[in-house]
């Protein structure tokens, strides 16, 4: 009995491929600016939602709290100066200290912001594959 020969290669022409390939390039640069404009939306929540938790004495530590946001990452934090003064209110506000439980507003925000933005993601992600 005589085996049969083996190929040496194998060679495939898929009709389309190219347009196949340029509509999968546009459909991602839709779901990064999608993603993106997610992000942008979820960390002015996340701001809003820490401002809002915040115990308030003059508003300097309200007004501190800020989004920065850049592709694809954003930052939302009290941008409230030195370390000595604002930042430590900041941490104490958060965290407390002996004489004082403390008052969290970063962390609840963030527990929030955490639980929104998997569906707030996905949502993005489905407007951009969709055009």
């Amino acid at each position: 009995m005589r085996a049969s020969p083996v190929a040496k290669s194998l060679r495939v022409k898929i009709d389309g491929a190219g347009q196949l390939k340029a509509a999968g390039a546009r459909a991602a640069g839709r779901i990064k600016q999608e993603l993106q404009s997610a992000l942008e939306a979820e960390a002015a929540e996340l701001e809003q939602d820490a401002q809002d938790n915040v115990r308030v004495d003059s508003g300097d530590l309200r007004d501190s709290i800020e989004a920065r946001v850049g592709d694809m990452t954003a930052d939302v934090a009290p941008r409230s100066g030195n370390l000595d003064g604002p930042y430590e209110k900041a941490m104490v506000n958060e965290f407390g200290k002996s004489s004082d439980p403390g008052h969290p507003y970063m962390v609840p925000a963030a527990e929030a912001s955490r639980k929104r933005w998997p569906e707030r993601a996905r949502q993005a992600i489905e407007r951009g594959a969709n055009g």
